[in-house]
């Protein structure tokens, strides 16, 4: 992604998900949390707070320290609901090629993917070089 850089380096500007990659490695104090960051402490807690109550991640204070840790639980209910939405996709993806096959082998030729952005006789190519559109002047 743009403005990302390798999380090893010495300053990132991730948010919420490189917060929840580095706590899957193991608690960790705010101070070691936001060090990476190129932020104020105030706005770092900001994304911490916004985490903790989403509750994804909990925290625990022990005399001025306060450290970090990642909730699974929702991660592993994202996951199986993800699991259950990529297996009905799966099902209807296997219902739509079958369909496909039934229909047999079209007539006349087999229209290319980019025919449609160079003009071809089935789609009106304006003189703005978008489909449908007239050029403003």
């Amino acid at each position: 992604m743009p403005g990302r850089r390798n999380v090893t380096s010495s300053k990132v500007t991730g948010g919420p998900d490189w917060i929840l990659l580095r706590l899957s490695s193991g608690t960790a104090p705010v101070t070691q949390l936001a060090a990476p960051f190129d932020m104020a402490l105030p706005s770092f807690l900001r994304h911490l707070r916004v985490l903790e109550n989403c509750g994804l991640v909990r925290s625990r204070k022990s005399g001025r320290v306060r450290t970090y840790q990642i909730s699974p639980e929702p991660l592993k209910a994202a996951e199986g609901w993800m699991k259950q939405q990529g297996a009905l996709w799966e099902r209807r993806l296997d219902q739509l090629d079958r369909y496909v096959e039934e229909l047999g082998p079209t007539v006349g030729p087999t229209p290319s993917p980019t025919s449609f952005w160079r003009g071809s006789s089935t789609c009106h190519q304006s003189s703005s070089g978008w489909p449908g559109r007239s050029q403003s002047t």
